[in-house]
């Protein structure tokens, strides 16, 4: 397995207070994250988390090679009606633990 796999949630809902990645700010750098694919679980452990503007791109999202990392993303800030969107984006980045 090479390169990053990303994962982007909803933090709310339509008024619903609590979506997929309600909870995603509360991970912590070494807090393990496992993830199922057909291949079976792979694990990774949280290297650190940035809030970034929403139409940022950050550098190494969506790589195809190199170590295997997993970015989960999802809303942050407050919401910004003119654009109709939150204004930033919670990245929390995580690296492969060898089984």
């Amino acid at each position: 397995m090479e390169g990053d796999a990303v994962i982007d949630g909803h933090l709310d809902w339509y008024g619903m207070p609590r979506a997929v990645f309600y909870d995603l700010g509360q991970l912590r750098p070494g807090d393990e994250i496992d993830v199922r694919s057909g291949d079976g679980l792979v694990r990774f452990a949280v290297t650190d988390t940035e809030t970034v503007a929403y139409n940022a791109q950050p550098a190494g999202l969506f790589t195809t090679t190199g170590a295997a990392r997993l970015s989960l993303i999802t809303c942050a800030g407050a919401w910004d009606g003119r654009h109709g969107t939150y204004a930033q984006r919670l990245l929390v980045n995580a690296r492969a633990v060898d089984a």
